[in-house]
């Protein structure tokens, strides 16, 4: 950077200049001293600035193993406290009056980006740095950046560094009794355990491909983490399998400005019924809408699934989905209302002859934040106002009436599938 000024430093350059040229013209020895004071204060900062960035980048081109970065996890889940580790080789000393700070930032689609940031010391640097990131993701760097700066933050010059790091945030897991709500969401906290109680009076068996999913007991599941079906047909081969189908496709039918929290919803109810089947220690696929590859884990691999987890995002429409060579599987599809996808995944499946659940994420729109009102507003309502309150509600009308005219157009011709729930 030939001019390494901030703003703060251009003008008080300029002043000083202008003091300088004041006592040179009307002979104004008090001036005069304090101009070329302080433009002296500002050529130090700029030639110091130059200088030093000049010999940060020969200690850094001579030694490309300064930096070692790491994490005290390779994932963490969101909202979770974590930290970085960082040992940083610089210069055995510094221009006096000049600092250096480091700085990576963490990128993840449209989610706010993740600072790091650190002032360094002459020599060895050993430091861990604190931070929390609240929303799941594949959070990538791609630059360690060095920021070199006077004292007084007249000059600023940046060194970029390629660096490739990344943090996988793992979406967090609802519990049991959320679950529940989730699968069911039709009773009371007291009936359920009135409906717990009397669930294990009846006769049920587990369940295998080949039985009627219509008489597949969800609140045992929820309490038990087990499918279970009433007694009454013969039972299969315990061969069962499970197909989990990941739908991210964005429709209209999602708030462009709560899109991203839908999505994380979806994906943390998808991936807490998996983590409770693979906990009882069955084996699950797992095949996501465009992508030419099956994911199959075991309860050994949990962690390898949330880190996919992490890194699932909004799609186009997709034509094709990757299905396993088996038979007799039971497909569980999680997508949202109005997927342009959903229509060639079903399609797939109903060619299988396979078992399907199909599951439409519904959403909870948070409320707007409410601004103070002043005796203006009070009087007078401007109009854009009056279409931002009107705005969520009908776009929260139409989420719904979405949801609901999609669960009973799968439930009847031509798609006839019985198990269509929301969640």
């Amino acid at each position: 950077m030939i001019f390494p000024f901030t703003f703060k430093g251009f003008f008080f350059f300029c002043l000083s200049f202008f003091f300088f040229l004041t006592g040179i013209f009307r002979a104004d020895l008090a001036a005069l001293f304090w101009g070329c004071s302080f433009l002296l204060l500002t050529l130090y900062a700029f030639s110091g600035n130059h200088i030093f960035t000049i010999l940060i980048k020969r200690f850094l081109r001579n030694h490309p193993q300064s930096i070692n970065f790491y994490f005290s996890e390779s994932g963490i889940p969101e909202g979770s406290a974590s930290s970085a580790h960082i040992k940083i080789q610089l210069p055995p000393f510094f221009m006096p009056g000049f600092s250096v700070n480091l700085s990576l930032t963490f990128h993840w689609q449209t989610r706010k980006p993740v600072l790091l940031a650190v002032r360094l010391l002459p020599g060895e640097n050993s430091a861990e740095i604190p931070f929390t990131i609240h929303h799941r993701g594949k959070y990538t760097c791609k630059a360690v950046h060095y920021f070199i700066g006077d004292f007084f933050g007249f000059t600023k010059a940046d060194i970029g560094i390629p660096l490739e790091e990344c943090i996988h945030v793992f979406p967090t897991l609802l519990d049991r009794e959320e679950l529940f709500f989730k699968i069911t969401g039709d009773e009371s906290a007291d009936i359920q355990k009135k409906r717990q109680s009397n669930d294990e009076l009846l006769e049920v068996k587990k369940y295998y491909p080949g039985d009627d999913i219509r008489k597949l007991n969800w609140k045992i599941f929820a309490h038990t983490g087990e499918l279970f079906v009433r007694k009454g047909e013969e039972i299969p081969p315990p061969d069962s399998k499970f197909l989990f189908i990941l739908d991210p496709t964005l429709t209209p039918g999602i708030l462009s400005l709560f899109d991203n929290d839908f999505l994380d919803g979806l994906v943390k109810t998808a991936g807490s019924i998996m983590s409770v089947i693979l906990e009882k220690g069955n084996i699950i696929y797992l095949s996501l809408p465009g992508r030419n590859e099956i994911h199959t884990f075991s309860q050994q691999q949990e962690k390898h699934l949330f880190t996919l987890l992490s890194s699932i995002w909004w799609i186009p429409e997709q034509k094709k989905i990757k299905l396993p060579v088996k038979q007799k599987m039971h497909a569980l599809v999680f997508t949202s209302p109005g997927s342009l996808s959903l229509p060639h995944v079903v399609k797939e499946l109903k060619a299988r002859d396979w078992n399907i659940s199909l599951f439409f994420k519904n959403f909870i729109f948070p409320s707007y934040p409410g601004k103070k009102i002043g005796l203006k507003q009070f009087f007078f309502v401007p109009e854009k106002r009056k279409q931002d309150k009107k705005r969520p509600l009908s776009e929260l009308l139409f989420f719904k009436q979405t949801l609901y005219s999609e669960i009973d157009r799968y439930r009847t011709a031509p798609w006839r599938i019985n198990d269509v729930r929301e969640i």
